[in-house]
């Protein structure tokens, strides 16, 4: 159990926790709960989506050996994902190349 955020005589507000994620499902698969969520509601099809999601752009940046690695992990954890090479660098991004770095960041950051 995730640890405890708000509590209430009648309300316990905790973090999400993995073992969370077959009852969300249960609960919004249903049409009589989703119908009332947002403009547009749909009901949940499959478990994956019971998975919180990021819902803001991310940008990360990985070095040559990394890139593969973070490219795989940081794709299902949010709606907006954009991980960029650096080439030149090993474990010190901003340092090896700090050029392509702020590069990176100023087109993310606009």
């Amino acid at each position: 159990m995730g640890r405890v955020i708000f509590e209430t005589e009648r309300l316990v507000v905790r973090e999400w926790a993995e073992s969370d994620g077959d009852r969300v499902f249960d609960i919004y698969r249903r049409w009589e709960v989703a119908r009332w969520l947002g403009a547009e509601p749909q009901v949940m099809t499959d478990r994956e989506a019971s998975y919180p999601k990021i819902s803001v752009p991310m940008l990360g940046l990985a070095s040559e050996f990394s890139y593969d690695f973070m490219r795989y992990v940081w794709a299902g954890q949010g709606t907006d994902v954009r991980v960029h090479k650096v080439p030149g660098t090993g474990h010190f991004l901003a340092e090896e190349n700090p050029d392509a770095v702020l590069a990176e960041l100023t087109a993310f950051f606009g």
